[in-house]
């Protein structure tokens, strides 16, 4: 089961960081982010951390022999 929860949580953890850098009025203005930096962060996360994430996600579910499915 552990192993279960460590290949999904990397992919799932990248795309609500970026959902709330994008999304947060607050949180980015208290980083002082314009909002052509908003949406380069998510031009950007749909472009190359969401697969890069789901690559590293790949490589881990190899690696530790884990299926990439969530079976009952």
């Amino acid at each position: 089961m552990k192993k279960n929860i460590l290949g999904v949580l990397l992919p799932l953890l990248t795309m609500i960081i970026i959902f709330v850098l994008s999304f947060e009025n607050i949180i980015t203005n208290s980083l002082g982010l314009s909002d052509m930096d908003i949406k380069g962060i998510l031009i950007s996360g749909v472009v190359l951390y969401i697969p890069v994430s789901f690559l590293v996600n790949g490589i881990i579910c190899a690696k530790k022999q884990i299926k990439w499915k969530i079976s009952k």
